[in-house]
């Protein structure tokens, strides 16, 4: 029964310092799959194009501030980003974008001259 209760112990902690852990990591969608499926076809190359190029780019932006945007803030985004048929990282990066950095700014030391 003890070893039981410290198995059981030991699975809490665990879970408790992992879920914030996968939190801090930026969700992983197909961005091949999501632009190639909605923009399929001769015609539509120059936008599906666009689409996998924008993905790129605000991803590569994310992971530079990705750490500085409070957890709470990541999740809502995220998960409204994920809804989306494509463009995910687009959606998500302006929807963290005006709270990058929030903690800086609320926990600010008095201007000095």
């Amino acid at each position: 029964m003890l070893a039981g209760m410290r198995i059981l112990s030991a699975a809490a902690l665990l879970l408790l310092t992992i879920m914030p852990l996968a939190a801090q990591v930026i969700p992983d969608w197909d961005v091949n799959e999501r632009c190639g499926s909605r923009y399929s076809g001769e015609p539509n190359r120059l936008t599906r194009g666009y689409c996998l190029t924008s993905e790129q780019e605000a991803y590569d932006r994310l992971k530079l501030v990705w750490s500085n945007v409070d957890a709470r803030t990541r999740e809502v985004c995220a998960k409204g980003a994920g809804r989306a048929p494509s463009h995910n990282y687009t959606n998500l990066f302006e929807c963290v974008g005006p709270y990058i950095g929030q903690d800086r700014i609320r926990n600010a030391a008095p201007f000095q001259r």
